[in-house]
């Protein structure tokens, strides 16, 4: 009985750290990534006009909601 509970709090810890993202700044103006082991989310808000969410899985691009505004200044 006592390594059933062992395997299910491993189990736990390692889906913690898998699924529990970090918050990151990008030196864009003031996007933000949040990533963890398993995907990436990325919330664009540059200075170039980029705008939207960008969600990534395992590296591999899933969802793709950027567009470009024209810049408030020049």
């Amino acid at each position: 009985m006592r390594t059933k509970v062992k395997i299910i709090l491993v189990i736990v810890l390692v889906l913690a750290v898998y699924l529990f993202p970090t918050k990151g700044y990008m030196k864009d103006g003031g996007s933000v990534c949040y990533s963890s082991l398993i995907y990436d989310i990325y919330d664009y808000h540059s200075f170039d006009g980029l705008r939207g969410i960008s969600v990534e899985i395992f590296g591999k691009q899933i969802y793709d909601g950027t567009y470009y505004v024209e810049p408030a200044f020049k």
